[in-house]
């Protein structure tokens, strides 16, 4: 199956915040922070991950720290040209920070799994 159908049967419109950040003065280190809305089909789903690195909400476990908040957004290639790092993906009034991407098969990728962690509600 094409992954743009599946996602418009299974995913949603999603809204994700671009963020461009511009120097101002490199001298102060002045930046000037630029927030677009940018909306594709998206697929989310709630994810775990075990990071011993991390500050985020966690609970002692014997595999290492489990971390709460954690979700995986799956879109298409195309959209994911215009997504990066610093971006952020609102699920309502939860908010998201995309902080890894990861490209199944990068010479003939349909899809992208980005990784979001919670960051404000």
């Amino acid at each position: 199956m094409n992954i743009e159908i599946m996602l418009k049967r299974q995913g949603k419109p999603s809204i994700f915040k671009r963020v461009t950040k511009t120097v101002v003065d490199e001298f102060y280190g002045e930046v000037t922070t630029v927030e677009t809305e940018y909306t594709c089909y998206a697929l989310v789903v709630p994810a775990r991950a075990y990071d011993i690195h991390s500050n985020l909400y966690y609970r002692p476990e014997t595999t290492g720290n489990e971390f709460f908040g954690i979700i995986n957004v799956i879109i298409t290639a195309d959209d994911a040209e215009f997504i990066s790092e610093e971006d952020f993906y609102i699920d309502g009034t939860r908010k998201y920070k995309i902080i890894a991407s990861e490209i199944w098969n990068k010479a003939n990728s349909d899809y992208v799994v980005l990784e979001g962690h919670y960051e404000s509600g």
